[in-house]
């Protein structure tokens, strides 16, 4: 009924003003509403970008949801900015032959790496993209890792040369020659959490905050339409 609906959504708006206030103070509280409507929308987009990496079933795109949320959550890093380059990075990864359990493994390493370098939105979803390039071509290329990797994560051309256990010398001539394929990310990946201090990983603290207080909007969405 509109009633039982009012009260639905006044209760709602409630909980969230309390989380909201916990989190950014009364002055930012006030426009968690907008920001409610506006996370619904946000919503809506995310369940259809992971509809067309995991196929288009409830139940898979709910847990996908669930996964990218509590990792995101977790590391501390924006699910809405994460989401968009995860299910294109997972099309690619599909597409290449990886698994549920390499993609998770090889985005979880990447997004803390990223958090601890204190990587920008932008700058994730680039180091995201570059390696979605590499799967889609099946190798690696120089300027890829030098470039759009190393610019944006330092050190990450000698972090693959070591993962293979090779010189940088010769990771550059297999390159040119085409010889590194892009299974050798899940090998670059692995290596990703030896760069950072274990308490590092998992963040915490003030700079996480906004993130999972965006999340805590999120939570909420996917059941108010149901």
């Amino acid at each position: 009924s509109t009633r039982t609906t009012l009260s639905y959504t006044q209760r709602l708006r409630g909980e969230l003003l309390a989380l909201a206030t916990g989190y950014i103070g009364v002055q930012a509280a006030i426009g968690t509403a907008t920001g409610a409507i506006t996370a619904f929308k946000t919503a809506q987009k995310i369940e259809g970008q992971l509809g067309a990496a995991f196929g288009n079933d409830a139940a898979t795109i709910r847990k996908e949801w669930d996964y990218l949320m509590a990792t995101a959550d977790r590391i501390g890093i924006s699910f809405q900015e994460a989401a968009p380059a995860y299910a294109k990075f997972a099309i690619a990864a599909k597409a290449f032959g990886l698994s549920g359990d390499e993609i998770r493994f090889t985005f979880e390493n990447v997004a803390k790496a990223a958090r601890v370098a204190g990587l920008s939105a932008d700058e994730f979803q680039g180091v995201l993209k570059a390696m979605e390039q590499g799967l889609s071509k099946g190798s690696l290329q120089a300027e890829e890792i030098r470039g759009q990797l190393g610019d944006r994560l330092p050190g990450a051309f000698t972090l693959l040369a070591a993962s293979m256990k090779i010189s940088t010398a010769e990771l550059g001539k297999m390159m040119e020659a085409g010889a590194v394929t892009a299974a050798e990310l899940i090998t670059f990946a692995r290596g990703l959490p030896k760069t950072c201090k274990a308490a590092e990983c998992t963040t915490s603290g003030l700079i996480a905050a906004p993130a999972r207080y965006n999340h805590a909007i999120l939570i909420f969405v996917p059941d108010i339409d149901n």
